[in-house]
C-alpha cells in the first residue's frame, strides 16, 4: 500500500516549542531604561529585613498562647493564626524559631491525634 505524504507547509503557525518564548530568529531587542543609583538604592533600604520585629512580636504572642493553654494542638494553633490575620508562613516561622530557643516542642498527641506545641519547663 502506497503511503500518503504530508502536506509540508513553510510557514507553520504553531510550532511546538513555541511555549518556551519566541525563537532566536524572530527575537526583538527592547532595551529597557535603566535605574539610577537612588532607585538601586530605595530598592535596597526598602527589602531589608522588616519581618524581623514582627516576628519577634509573633513569638511573644504565640508562647503567651500556648503559655496559657498549656497543650496546643497544629489545628487549632492555624484557627488563631487566621482570627489574628497572621499568615500560615509567619507563623511555622516562628514556631520554628521557638522550637530552636528551646521555649516549646512539639510532640504527637493520641488524644486529638495530631501534632502538639507545649511549654518547655
Amino acid at each position: 500500500m502506497p503511503r500518503k505524504k504530508r502536506k509540508k507547509e513553510k510557514e507553520s503557525s504553531f510550532e511546538i516549542t513555541a511555549f518556551f518564548g519566541p525563537s532566536p530568529a524572530t527575537k526583538v531587542e527592547t532595551k529597557k531604561p535603566t535605574e539610577t543609583k537612588t532607585e538601586r538604592v530605595a530598592t535596597s533600604e526598602v527589602s531589608v529585613k522588616p519581618s524581623t520585629p514582627i516576628t519577634e512580636d509573633l513569638e511573644a504572642r504565640l508562647l503567651e498562647y500556648i503559655r496559657v493553654r498549656r497543650k496546643v494542638p497544629k489545628s487549632e494553633l492555624y484557627k488563631w493564626s487566621k482570627l489574628h490575620k497572621i499568615t500560615p508562613a509567619s507563623l511555622y516561622r516562628a514556631l520554628i524559631s521557638l522550637e530552636k530557643k528551646g521555649l516549646i516542642k512539639k510532640a504527637f498527641d493520641p488524644q486529638v491525634e495530631e501534632l502538639a506545641y507545649e511549654i518547655v519547663e
